[in-house]
C-alpha cells in the first residue's frame, strides 16, 4: 500500500472518530437539557405547591388549640364570665330550636367553607370556672368570629380541660386536624364538627371531634370518663352558642369502631334512630360506663364527643350526652 493511500485512510479514520465524538457530545448536551427541564418543572411544581400551602396557612383560618385554651390562659379577654341570676334566665325546651337541619345520608354540603380571611387576633380562653363547678358564661361570639368565622359554638366539660371553641368544616375536610384557631399549623388541631350536622344542635346525633393529646389538651379529657368513679361524679357537658347554653347529661362512655355513623345511617328515620338507641344498651365493652341509658326516647338529641382510643387502631372513645335544656344566658 502506498504511503499516499495510508495517509488517506488515516485521515478518514480520524474524521470518523471526530464525528462519533461530536455525536456523543451532542447527545449528552441534549440529555442534560432534558434533565434540566425536568428538574425545573419539578422545582416549579414544588414551589407552586409550597406557595399554595403557604397561602392556605396565611389566608384560611384554622382551629388548633395547643396553648390557646389551656388552664393557664384563663384570665384573657375574649370570653367574659358572668353569673346569671335565675330571674334573668329563661329555660327553653330542646325541641323549640328553629332553623333545624335534618341529618341524612345524602345531606347536601351546606356548611360554610373555611374562610379566606386571615385571623388577626388570638383566640383566648374563657375566664374559666373551677373545674367541676357550674357557671353561666356570656361568650362574645362576634369577637370570636372576627378571628375565625368558622367558630360557631363553645364547649365546656366540667372536671376536664375541655374548654374550647368549636368550628364547622365541610364533609371530609381535615384542615382543623392540624391547624389552630389562628390559622397556624398545630398538631393539636381543633374541636370541630362536619357539616353532616346542623350548626344549631338540632340533629338527633351530633358529633364533635378532637385529638387525644398526650399533653392532656383537646379531647384527651374524654378518657377520664372511662373511670367509673369519675363518670359517676361528673355528668354534664355545656355547649354555648350565641346567647344560649345547651346543657347535656352524660349517659355513656365506651369504645366504638371508627366507622362514620353519620355517613352510614339515616338517623332522620324513626326506625333507624330507635334501633340505634336500643343498641346502646347492648354495647359489649367491659370498661364502658352508662347512666340512665334505658330512659332514652325517640325525641332525645345526643351529643357525641369522639376521640382516638389509646393504642387501638380503628377504635374511638365516645362520650355521649343527651340534651336536657337550652337556657338563655342574657
Amino acid at each position: 500500500m502506498s504511503a499516499k493511500k495510508k495517509l488517506y485512510i488515516g485521515i478518514l479514520v480520524c474524521l470518523i472518530v471526530i464525528i462519533i465524538g461530536l455525536g456523543w457530545y451532542l447527545i449528552s448536551i441534549f440529555v442534560q437539557d432534558r434533565q434540566s427541564e425536568e428538574n425545573y418543572d419539578a422545582l416549579a411544581t414544588a414551589t407552586l405547591t409550597e406557595a399554595e400551602a403557604t397561602e392556605k396557612t396565611m389566608t384560611e383560618p384554622s382551629v388548633s388549640q395547643s396553648e390557646i385554651l389551656s388552664e393557664t390562659d384563663a384570665p384573657e379577654i375574649v370570653i367574659e364570665a358572668t353569673t346569671v341570676t335565675s330571674a334573668s334566665t329563661t329555660v327553653i325546651s330542646a325541641d323549640d330550636e328553629t332553623s333545624a337541619q335534618t341529618t341524612t345520608k345524602v345531606q347536601n354540603n351546606s356548611a360554610a367553607q373555611p374562610t379566606t380571611t386571615k385571623p388577626t387576633a388570638a383566640v383566648t380562653a374563657a375566664t374559666a370556672p373551677s373545674y367541676g363547678t357550674e357557671i353561666e358564661k356570656v361568650i362574645d361570639f362576634d369577637a370570636l368570629q372576627e378571628i375565625n368565622p368558622d367558630i360557631y359554638a363553645w364547649i365546656t366539660v366540667p372536671g376536664t380541660k375541655i374548654n374550647y371553641p368549636v368550628v364547622m368544616v365541610r364533609k371530609g375536610d381535615t384542615y382543623y386536624l392540624e391547624h389552630d384557631a389562628e390559622g397556624n399549623a398545630d398538631r393539636n388541631g381543633a374541636i370541630y364538627a362536619e357539616d353532616w350536622n346542623s350548626k344549631f344542635f338540632t340533629d338527633r346525633l351530633t358529633f364533635l371531634y378532637g385529638h387525644n393529646m398526650a399533653n392532656g389538651s383537646m379531647f384527651a379529657g374524654v378518657h377520664a370518663f372511662r373511670d367509673a368513679k369519675f363518670f359517676d361524679e361528673h355528668d354534664s357537658i355545656y355547649i354555648y352558642q350565641g346567647n344560649y347554653r345547651y346543657k347535656y347529661k352524660i349517659v355513656a362512655c365506651y369504645t366504638a369502631s371508627d366507622e362514620h355513623l353519620l355517613a352510614l345511617y339515616d338517623f332522620s328515620s324513626d326506625d333507624v334512630w330507635q334501633d340505634y338507641l336500643d343498641g346502646l344498651a347492648d354495647i359489649k365493652d367491659i370498661s364502658a360506663n352508662f347512666r340512665d341509658i334505658d330512659e332514652l326516647e325517640l325525641d332525645d338529641k345526643i351529643l357525641t364527643l369522639s376521640t382516638c382510643a389509646s393504642n387501638q387502631q380503628n377504635k374511638r372513645i365516645f362520650l355521649q350526652a343527651v340534651l336536657e335544656t337550652k337556657t338563655k344566658c342574657k
